[in-house]
This record gives C-alpha cells, sequence and structure tokens, in this order.
C-alpha cells in the first residue's frame, strides 16, 4: 500500500487555510518514518525570527492541526500498519485530542 502524493504542488486549499494564519510558509510533502504514507506539512525546519507578533499570535491560538505530524498520529499510523487485523472492516479515527 503506499500513500505518497503525485502532486507537484500543494492543494490550493490547504495554501490558503495556511496563509491565514502564517502567511508566506509553504507546505511539502514529507514522508513518515517507517510508513509508506506522506503528509503535506510545513518544513521541518521553520523560520521563526522573521514573524511579527500578529503572526505568533494567530499561530498560538489559530494553529492547524494538520500543518504537523504529531507524534501520537504517527505511532497509530505505524502501529494500523503494522497490524492491520485489529482495524479490518472497522472505521479509524483519530481525534487528536
Amino acid at each position: 500500500m503506499s500513500c505518497t502524493f503525485q502532486l507537484s504542488k500543494a492543494p490550493e486549499h490547504l495554501l490558503q487555510a495556511l496563509h491565514e494564519v502564517i502567511p508566506n510558509c509553504e507546505l511539502m510533502v514529507q514522508q513518515l518514518p517507517e510508513t509508506p504514507i506522506s503528509l503535506w506539512l510545513i518544513p521541518p525546519v521553520f523560520p521563526t525570527d522573521r514573524l511579527d507578533d500578529e503572526v505568533i499570535r494567530r499561530i498560538w491560538n489559530d494553529t492547524p492541526y494538520w500543518i504537523f505530524c504529531w507524534a501520537s498520529g504517527l505511532a497509530m499510523a505505524q502501529w494500523l500498519l503494522a497490524e492491520p487485523d485489529h482495524v479490518k472492516d472497522k472505521v479509524v479515527l483519530d481525534f487528536g485530542a
């Protein structure tokens, strides 16, 4: 099973949502460790020295959860890929809480 993207540019609706919080930030496809899954995420090294107070406030208060690969989500994805029989014919939902 492969979940890699064929798109060369991030989907416009994702960029628009990101730019409402962090202007001029880009998304890049990143392969998740030990999985066949790739996600559109902000770059691993993000320049924080040029952010004004308003952008910092928006990041603090309104960060889109999907711009990061949270460790718990990665651990769950790795486990589900390693143990698919546990969720066969079931729906899996990660609330990210």
